[in-house]
């Protein structure tokens, strides 16, 4: 895949040529947005820190500068980030009020990118000391990791497909098998309505689409990336069993595109007590319409790769190129992976 958009934009491939600019411009990936990257705080309390998802963001930025441009001094800036953040940031825990532990969605959002980013430079011969890798390393496994436990497996599906994503991608740069594989058989058959057959039905309904649309999103988009991890590692999840992440993408952008006819069913959550969604009797018009930056990945494996049909999901990526980073997830999608031919 980076060898494929280094060559696109070598060649002046006009898509990834605008989206490399729109990258370098936006706000999101530069100091100063919201979030300032050089406040790592001691110790994380609460559901958010908008600091931790603007450095995971200038990260990957720089990280993918680098990978393009081969300047030591754009993958040193990410490394600087890197290096503070891993040797600052020693706890993380919810408030003693937050019953829910909304921690774990946090981190399950935006972890994994900070471990991609990590992953890019360690293989690429960026100038990192192996002592500042090891450093990196200790800090994912000892103060992210636990973050994401206990496992939310109860919740509606977005919460613990979020931490299953993080958790393989870091599992990944760790090279730790082990935790790999038990991803891989927690997505096929783990007690969570993050499952893939918990989550996905074969009408392309997913477990939260009478909740409302932009959850729906993000949960499709965090098993999307978890399926991706997989596909790198030679596992194919994005169609397993009866279920598709690709059917169920075509059937969230057709139905926020403005289709009424899509099937529907009563679907309760299928694991724990239920969730106040479990009786709709048709897809939520909650946000509908609102589209987030999940289309381009899932379009890029069955348009480009498969050589499959995606005409809805087309028509939403025509409408929202170039995806951006939004405030909760996603970076540099339309760059990555918009009509990229590997």
């Amino acid at each position: 895949m980076l060898d494929a958009m280094k060559l696109d934009l070598e060649q002046g491939h006009e898509l990834r040529s605008n989206a490399w600019k729109d990258m370098l411009r936006h706000p999101r990936g530069k100091t100063g947005w919201g979030g300032d990257p050089w406040k790592a705080p001691t110790e994380i309390l609460g559901p958010d820190n908008l600091h931790f998802k603007t450095a995971a963001a200038i990260v990957n930025s720089y990280a993918l500068q680098w990978i393009v441009t081969g300047k030591a001094s754009d993958a040193k800036k990410a490394i600087r980030v890197m290096n503070h953040w891993s040797s600052t940031l020693t706890s993380i825990r919810s408030k003693p009020d937050d019953e829910h532990l909304h921690t774990r969605l946090i981190m399950g959002i935006h972890s994994g990118y900070w471990a991609q980013a990590a992953e890019l430079l360690r293989y690429s011969g960026a100038p990192w000391p192996k002592e500042e890798q090891i450093q990196f390393e200790q800090w994912l496994r000892d103060v992210i990791l636990p973050a994401m436990e206990p496992r939310p497996n109860t919740y509606n599906g977005n919460w613990d497909a979020s931490v299953t994503w993080s958790t393989m991608a870091i599992a990944v740069f760790l090279d730790d098998r082990e935790l790999f594989d038990e991803n891989i058989e927690w997505l096929k058959s783990g007690d969570s309505n993050a499952r893939l057959t918990n989550y996905l039905l074969p009408s392309g309904q997913c477990q939260e689409t009478g909740r409302d649309q932009d959850h729906a999103q993000m949960g499709l988009d965090f098993l999307a990336r978890a399926c991706e991890i997989a596909w790198n590692q030679g596992i194919d999840l994005y169609d397993y069993e009866d279920v598709s992440i690709g059917t169920c993408v075509e059937y969230l952008a057709r139905y926020n595109l403005g289709d009424d006819h899509v099937p529907f069913e009563v679907y309760p959550s299928p694991v724990g007590d239920g969730n106040a969604h479990d009786k709709a009797m048709a897809p939520s018009d909650k946000y509908r319409g609102r589209f987030r930056p999940l289309y381009e990945l899932v379009y890029h494996h069955y348009h480009d790769r498969k050589k499959m049909p995606m005409p809805y999901t087309r028509k939403v990526i025509d409408q929202t190129r170039i995806e951006n980073p939004g405030y909760y997830n996603d970076y540099w999608n339309t760059l990555c992976f918009g009509d990229l031919k590997e």
